[in-house]
């Protein structure tokens, strides 16, 4: 299925012609029978015309690693789901549908497909709990907070925040290629097998 952008064309009515809302577009897209070739007209026009709320919300995640361009389309093919899924019969506006299905499926995109490793979603949502009162503590102390800080901040175990703390390692992995942090220049992958100079036991790959 061909997912339209923000950049398409919303069809404007006549000149002198008052706009349809939303609501009455759907409620005329939902009196249609599958079968009229208005009911897709109307389905393309709605979803056009809701295509710049998506992009604002997209807009929303950017800056945590993934493109834009790939946020944009989670967003609208979310849109899509929330036009076909929108029962005009609760009487409830469109877009307090809309807006959380497209945050919901930005969310997931993010929980399924962002992460190096597969974290449980329990585990990653304590993650995110876990940064945002290490934000929160950092400001108002003037200092980085101690494990045992967060814990009782949070009223939590402090095993469970170094689990956490541990579970963000696993967002971005780093590349075997890249420099080891005790030997000059000398690439991860390198040390692959070496002996280890505390110990004198050979690594495993």
């Amino acid at each position: 299925m061909v997912i339209p952008t923000a950049t398409a064309v919303t069809r404007h009515p006549p000149a002198g012609e008052v706009p349809a809302t939303s609501e009455q577009l759907l409620r005329r897209h939902a009196a249609l029978s599958c079968d009229d070739p208005d009911r897709t007209r109307l389905r393309t026009r709605i979803i056009e015309g809701h295509l710049p709320m998506a992009s604002r919300l997209a807009r929303r995640y950017t800056g945590r690693g993934e493109p834009y361009d790939d946020l944009a389309q989670v967003a609208a093919l979310a849109l899509v789901k929330a036009v076909d899924g929108f029962d005009v019969r609760r009487g409830v506006p469109f877009s307090c549908y809309a807006v959380p299905t497209t945050l919901g499926a930005l969310r997931r995109h993010f929980r399924d497909t962002t992460w190096a490793m597969r974290v449980p979603r329990r585990t990653q949502e304590r993650n995110s709990v876990v940064r945002a009162a290490t934000a929160e503590l950092t400001q108002r102390q003037g200092h980085h907070p101690t494990t045992a800080e967060l814990a009782d901040h949070l009223d939590v175990n402090v095993n469970d925040v170094q689990a956490a703390l541990t579970t963000s390692q696993a967002y971005h992995l780093p590349s075997l290629n890249a420099p080891d942090l005790g030997a000059d220049s000398v690439e991860t992958i390198e040390l692959m097998g070496a002996v280890i100079p505390a110990t004198r036991a050979w690594t495993t790959t």
